[in-house]
């Protein structure tokens, strides 16, 4: 923990001066007790949370540098956790709930990435960790699998096994889901909440990264209709995803054309410009009181930059 104190003694608020990442969900319980939702908060996430550097898996098909292009972090899920991050995104093959990125394996299954967050709450009782677990299998065709009433339920069961789950579809108050880990539906599912990433009238976000700025201001836009519209506490989920890489549709040749279309970026590389962008923004639009930004989803997250964003829940 000491490394992520020090990286983070930069940034502070006067009304939570002490506040550590690693149980700052118990400060805003403190500070807002009774019945504030989950989605009344901005909730520092990650994208293909298990993708981190050195766990992605060989390909008999892809050259080995393609392992970078589904490389998402650099930090495992309990470091992500103790530096603030409370959105988890994993992605299964399919019932047998090994994890991958698209159509990359990863080096890990389902339960494992479950084990560590049920183990980080009962070291960390006051907090709660968003979970979104669904299905995320392509053929090196091209060709999307998608969520299945067995794939959903091989979910669904996983999650129920451990006693700090919560799988309502109901959304809990700060209170009911405190110690939990919460489940986010997908298609077929019967148990979970519903995060719809987008509602009327927010922005789209493009997702062609040929042009990072027109990607940057896309997102830039739908954080600040996060902020602005409604209530924080109107019951309503909001979301934005910051992440840096996207492989449109096709076999492998196109991949590898995509790629190479983009100059050989990598997600890390991307990361850096959009990572830049969002902290300078936070610190020059977002820091003079409490803002809702919702779920904010990032590549290679950082500590300095999960505090920028937890801290927008307090004055």
């Amino acid at each position: 923990m000491g490394i992520f104190w020090r990286c983070l003694r930069t940034q502070v608020k006067s009304s939570v001066e002490n506040l550590d990442p690693a149980d700052w969900m118990r400060d805003i319980r403190q500070q807002r007790p009774g019945t504030h939702k989950l989605s009344s908060l901005t909730i520092p996430g990650t994208h293909n949370s298990f993708a981190r550097v050195g766990y992605v898996e060989a390909s008999p098909v892809y050259p080995d540098f393609v392992r970078e292009f589904a490389e998402c972090q650099t930090y495992g899920i309990r470091e992500q956790l103790l530096m603030g991050v409370r959105y988890i995104d994993l992605r299964t093959s399919g019932t047998d709930l090994h994890l991958r990125h698209g159509r990359i394996g990863l080096k890990g299954y389902l339960r494992e990435a479950l084990d560590v967050i049920a183990e980080f709450l009962q070291q960390h009782s006051d907090e709660t960790v968003l979970v979104q677990a669904k299905r995320d299998m392509e053929s090196l065709t091209g060709d999307r699998h998608g969520e299945t009433p067995e794939t959903r339920r091989a979910v669904e069961d996983a999650f129920s096994s451990y006693s700090c789950s919560y799988t309502e579809t109901r959304e809990p108050s700060l209170d009911e889901c405190r110690g939990k880990m919460v489940l986010l539906s997908t298609d077929h599912a019967t148990k979970g909440i519903n995060l719809s990433p987008s509602r009327d009238g927010s922005p789209n976000i493009n997702w062609d990264y040929a042009n990072e700025e027109k990607h940057w201001e896309d997102v830039a836009r739908r954080l600040e209709w996060n902020a602005n519209n409604g209530s924080t506490d109107d019951g309503c989920w909001y979301h934005c995803g910051c992440n840096s890489y996207w492989f449109p549709p096709g076999n492998v040749i196109s991949n590898l054309v995509a790629i190479k279309n983009h100059n050989y970026r990598t997600p890390r590389d991307h990361s850096k410009y959009l990572s830049w962008r969002m902290s300078e923004l936070i610190k020059n639009k977002y820091w003079d009181k409490r803002y809702r930004l919702g779920v904010v989803e990032l590549d290679f997250a950082y500590p300095t930059l999960v505090k920028q964003l937890l801290l927008t829940n307090f004055n």
